[in-house]
C-alpha cells in the first residue's frame, strides 16, 4: 500500500515532525525506487490546495523531484 506511506510521509511534514517524515519516504522509497514527486502527482486524484499540500509535503519529506 504505497498510498499509506505517501500520506504519512506528507502528513507528517505538515505536522512538522520533519524527521520521521524522511524516515517514511525512506520506507516508500524501499518498496518503490522509482518514485518521484512527478511520478506521484501523474497518478494523484487529488486537485486544488489539497494536491498542492500533498506533492509539497512529500517534496518537503525527501521525496525526489
Amino acid at each position: 500500500y504505497l498510498i499509506a506511506h505517501r500520506l504519512l510521509a506528507a502528513s507528517l511534514v505538515a505536522l512538522g515532525e520533519r524527521e520521521a517524515a524522511r524516515e517514511a519516504v525512506h520506507a516508500l522509497l524501499a518498496l518503490a525506487p522509482g518514485d518521484t514527486v512527478a511520478s506521484v502527482a501523474a497518478k494523484s486524484a487529488l486537485r486544488g490546495e489539497a494536491r498542492k499540500r500533498y506533492l509539497a509535503g512529500l517534496s518537503e519529506a525527501g521525496l525526489p523531484d
